[in-house]
């Protein structure tokens, strides 16, 4: 399954909802998703929002790695290329075809819920092994 930014959150701390049309971070972006049943997550940016979609495009080669490290409680652990690089914990859920990706502290401060939507890709797109990380 791949999943696309809906370029929405919601803050839980200051309880509003944010498009993120100029963010620096997200401005002119595109980011998805793409889970493997054996656990490893790729995270795909590409920095021009008019980006064609292909079957390169979901190459783990071309992806950020990670892992679910807690199938209990949805938690992942992903690359980042922030602050010189490192891997964070974050939490995430599934709600029908909209993925929730969780940042932040919870109930300890602060959270913001990020979302994404299940997109349908040709099969032969995902044709990649999960282990060539």
């Amino acid at each position: 399954m791949v999943y696309e930014d809906l370029r929405y959150s919601y803050d839980e701390n200051q309880d509003t909802i944010k498009y993120h049309k100029d963010s620096p971070s997200k401005a002119n972006s595109k980011t998805y998703y793409r889970f493997y049943s054996t656990g490893t997550v790729y995270g795909f940016i590409y920095k021009d929002q008019d980006t064609v979609l292909n079957k390169d495009s979901f190459n783990p080669l071309n992806g950020g790695f990670g892992f679910v490290m807690d199938h209990k409680k949805n938690i992942i652990m992903d690359y980042s290329t922030i602050n010189c690089g490192g891997f964070s914990k974050t939490g995430f859920e599934i709600r029908n075809d909209t993925l929730i990706m969780k940042h932040g502290s919870g109930g300890e401060g602060w959270r913001v819920l990020y979302y994404y939507k299940a997109v349908e890709v040709p099969k032969e797109w995902l044709d990649y092994p999960d282990d060539i990380h």
